[in-house]
């Protein structure tokens, strides 16, 4: 191989290496910790792979909206089907914690389209799909709750509420009875 073809082969290997580098370098600042550095390094490898890292630094640092914008991004465009469902599935996680289980459920469910051995997506949308039935049936059970008081109790309050109406009406009238009417001449 020739000095030239070397060198030519080294410039177009460069920005690999540095992406490489990139996520290497956030790697270490994931593994201690700090999110944020780890972020910026995610940002300067710019590759699929450290998209996915830093979507999982934003998340570290609870910047929700940030790291769903990334993996919608990343599941839209990544080459790599087990990458998508990863994609998928982290927006799942944050869904379920956005309580937002309509998404969540969606997510979980396109990533095992993805990969439909993925353990812990079916797990997860399993969890998601029985939340939404508890949280359906208690939403049933209120709309459908009788009142809690008996019915002779509920004439008795009735009576009370019409007697009191009663009382107030005669003190009303006997206001009015007891007032001289002014001429206004």
């Amino acid at each position: 191989m020739s000095r030239a073809t070397l060198l030519c082969f080294l410039f177009a290997a460069l920005p690999a290496m540095a992406q490489n580098a990139g996520i290497r370098k956030g790697n270490e600042y994931y593994r201690d910790g700090d999110f944020g550095m780890a972020e910026a390094q995610y940002r300067k490898a710019g590759s699929p792979d450290g998209q996915f890292n830093l979507a999982n630094a934003l998340i570290q640092q609870k910047k929700f909206k940030e790291a769903l914008s990334v993996l919608e991004s990343l599941a839209a465009t990544a080459s790599d089907v087990s990458l998508k469902a990863s994609a998928f599935y982290n927006a799942g996680v944050i869904y379920s914690r956005q309580d937002d289980l309509d998404r969540s459920i969606d997510a979980y469910k396109a990533a095992l389209r993805m990969e439909p051995t993925a353990t812990d997506a079916r797990e997860n949308l399993q969890k998601a799909l029985l939340e939404k039935k508890r949280r359906q049936r208690e939403r049933d059970k209120q709309q459908n709750r009788p009142s809690s008081l008996s019915r002779s109790e509920a004439e008795r309050k009735l009576q009370d509420l019409q007697e009191k109406e009663r009382k107030l009406q005669e003190k009303m009238q006997k206001g009015r009875r007891g007032q001289s009417m002014e001429q206004d001449w």
